[in-house]
């Protein structure tokens, strides 16, 4: 069996990313796969935590560097693989891992094309980017991106990364003319209109401005 950590999560059970690792998580062979995850904020706890749990999962709570540190020492080769979801890598304690806690491997999988950051910390990212991107380069972590952009982005320029692609399970999305009804009626909005919605937190990243000018 592969024992698999898993660090990305956040508290907000609504967040692209989260809801990307559940639904993972959630189609995975149990009998072939054991998933622990890792929560670094320090406040608040992991979304879906109930679910995680009585799967049989565990959440290793560790938001300081002595916290990794102490996990390291503690469950030294527990795990095969560790993968990293992120948009910015620049608080992964990577030459620790790679030192001290017998993983075999680490993947790096970038979510994002851009930084998602306040504008005042992006004074920095050019330095720290050039440093992070040759940090991963010469550990040889296993590189993965959700597109194109994304990998580039994360990764320095000539490096090889896998796409791995965003996914969903269709069946969920099916049309269902009750459910539509349910929801115009909600948003008192009448049969005969056209309406368009999008799915995402009001964010300069999600570039809703664009959304609006395309439709």
């Amino acid at each position: 069996m592969v024992r698999l950590l898993v660090f990305g999560m956040g508290s907000y059970t609504g967040g692209g990313v989260v809801n990307y690792i559940m639904n993972q998580v959630r189609a995975f062979d149990k009998t072939r796969i054991h998933v622990d995850f890792i929560y670094h904020y320090k406040s608040g706890r992991i979304a879906y935590e109930e679910e995680i749990t009585s799967s049989g999962s565990k959440v290793f709570y560790l938001p300081e560097r002595r916290d990794w540190k102490a996990f390291c020492r503690e469950h030294y080769g527990e795990y095969d693989v560790i993968i990293f979801h992120t948009s910015n890598p620049i608080f992964l304690p990577l030459m620790l891992l790679r030192k001290k806690s017998g993983i075999k491997t680490i993947i790096i999988h970038s979510h994002c094309a851009s930084y998602s950051m306040p504008w005042y910390m992006t004074m920095f990212t050019p330095l720290t980017g050039f440093y992070l991107k040759q940090k991963m380069h010469y550990l040889k972590v296993r590189k993965w991106a959700v597109s194109e952009p994304a990998g580039h982005f994360m990764f320095k320029k000539g490096d090889d990364f896998e796409l791995v692609l965003n996914s969903v399970d269709v069946n969920h999305y099916k049309f269902d003319s009750e459910e539509r009804l349910r929801i115009r009626k909600e948003l008192g909005v009448n049969d005969d209109t056209i309406a368009v919605g999008m799915v995402g937190r009001v964010d300069p990243i999600k570039n809703i401005p664009f959304g609006l000018r395309a439709f």
